[in-house]
Parts: C-alpha cells; structure tokens; sequence
C-alpha cells in the first residue's frame, strides 16, 4: 500500500525521495525479464508523478536511497536490467542516488555495474561515508548538497 500524499518525503531541493531497502528486495521472485522491466518503468512513472512544482517549474528528478545491506550476487542481473530501464526509458530522470550500509564484497560487483552507466550518471551515484547508517542520516547528507532538480 502507497503512503498517502502528505508523508511522502522530498529532498530541500524538491525531488521526491525513494528508499530501496536491499535486504527487503526479493527479484528472483520476478517470472520474466518483461515482469522486471515492468516493475522499474511503474516504479519510475510512480516517482514521476509525485514530482512537485518548484520556482514554476515541475521538478525532473528523483532521488534513490539505497541501502546495500543484504545485497546478494543473485541479485546482478536484475540489477543490471532495472539500470537498463533507466537508461533506455528515463534518461536524466537520476537527480542523485546515494548507497550506505556497503559491505565489503560489494565492491567488485560496482566494477560490473559501473561499465553501465555514462559519465552523467556516474557523476551523481554517491557512496556515503559509514557514519551514515539509516534514512534519516542519508537524507540529512543529501538535503547538505548542491543539487539540480531540473533537466
């Protein structure tokens, strides 16, 4: 069940706020490769229409919290195709996506991944340092920066 629209969470800088709790995502329970491109482009489309109008404009982007905290090498492929979505279906959509709770044998699987994404992309993914352990430190570490909520 969605919360309803008065607790939805948005950075200073207007982008509405997703939190993906690793532990909590169970993909292998996806049928097809098509189940999980559809849940990624009703994701998307979800977050889309939950972005306000700042300064006349509507806000373009979205942040992602992420939580690696139980990620799973079982997970890499789904991974590697909801990254795909956002390339093909929602470009520049990415306002800022920060990880936290990074184990250690995350990172050879962030070499595999990195070859996906571009220098925009890149540019915005932020490894958090490891004070920062829940939602609320995340969001106090984004709400800190510099961010562009527009295309």
């Amino acid at each position: 069940c969605a919360p309803p629209l008065a607790h939805w969470v948005y950075t200073r800088h207007g982008m509405p706020v997703t939190y993906v709790n690793v532990r909590a995502w169970h993909p292998e329970r996806f049928t097809s490769r098509d189940e999980c491109t559809r849940f990624c482009a009703y994701h998307m489309e979800h977050y889309i229409r939950r972005m306000p109008v700042r300064r006349g404009r509507r806000v373009q982007r979205a942040c992602i919290l992420i939580s690696l905290s139980g990620f799973k090498a079982s997970m890499v492929p789904h991974v590697c195709e909801c990254i795909q979505v956002l390339r093909r279906h929602y470009p520049g959509r990415l306002g800022v996506a920060c990880l936290y709770n990074t184990p250690s044998y995350w990172y050879p699987f962030w070499r595999i991944f990195c070859g996906l994404f571009d220098e925009e992309i890149m540019s915005k993914v932020h490894f958090l340092p490891a004070s920062v352990a829940d939602v609320a430190g995340a969001m106090a570490w984004v709400d800190k920066q510099q961010l562009h909520a527009f295309l």
